[in-house]
């Protein structure tokens, strides 16, 4: 009887030993994922989000211009020319509105909102807008898209 009550002994402490080894294991995993996503992403910024928001509309009319891509980002040098990086964006509603959160943190660049018809001529032909922006917590803008007169014998 005593051997079996042994055998018993040990293969409880055997179970113990594996859980811990296991939640040990596990809070390594864990640990290691938030590493990656350190790496991949960055810390998370000290800046809170900014509520970058507005209006686009048509010079023509005043009406809101749906489907104008708004994105916010700067611009950088390479070499001899500027790009153009965005990290934000978001499209106008059918009444020209936007608005999205992003990080408004002084890099060393000029902060910029940039205004694009990514439609065509589908909602009329305008000219791409950039506008530059200061560090706040909210940010309201309203824009004036010029309209690009279509010839109607090139369609």
């Amino acid at each position: 009887m005593r051997l079996c009550e042994n055998n018993s002994y040990i293969s409880g402490v055997k179970q113990k030993c594996r859980k811990i080894i296991s939640n040990v294991l596990k809070g390594f995993s864990l640990t290691t994922a938030m590493f990656i996503f350190q790496a991949c992403y960055g810390v998370p910024a000290a800046f809170p989000n900014a509520l970058v928001e507005g209006r686009v509309v048509s010079n023509k009319n005043n009406r809101g211009i749906e489907g104008i891509k708004v994105s916010f980002g700067y611009y950088y040098q390479r070499d001899t020319s500027y790009n153009r990086y965005s990290d934000s964006c978001t499209v106008t509603d059918n009444h020209g509105y936007f608005s999205f959160n992003t990080s408004i943190e002084g890099r060393g660049w000029s902060e910029t909102v940039f205004f694009d018809d990514i439609d065509s001529t589908e909602n009329g032909l305008y000219e791409n807008k950039t506008v530059e922006i200061e560090e706040a917590d909210e940010v309201y803008i309203n824009v004036v898209l010029n309209e690009i007169e279509q010839d109607s014998t090139s369609f």
